[in-house]
């Protein structure tokens, strides 16, 4: 909700996460009578389902398709 995104990229699986943060958007909008937070929509996966955060990152770092948090400005240019 901080980064006041309109559509997450969501599994199946995370679908009640994101209704819980609809709901709370909802209220707090409500509560304050302005909107200070879009209520997000779902980008479905593909595949249905997130894979595990260790997973992903074992696959990136396979890939790599990794950042490290110590990369100098010219090394994150794109």
């Amino acid at each position: 909700m901080f980064c006041k995104a309109n559509l997450v990229p969501v599994g199946q699986d995370q679908l009640p996460h994101l209704e819980i943060a609809r709901l709370i958007a909802r209220r707090f909008n409500d509560r304050y009578g302005q909107p200070v937070f879009p209520v997000p929509d779902a980008l479905l996966f593909s595949r249905g389902r997130c894979c595990s955060h260790r997973r992903h990152q074992d696959e990136a770092r396979a890939a790599g398709n990794t950042i490290p948090l110590s990369a100098s400005a010219d090394e994150t240019a794109g």
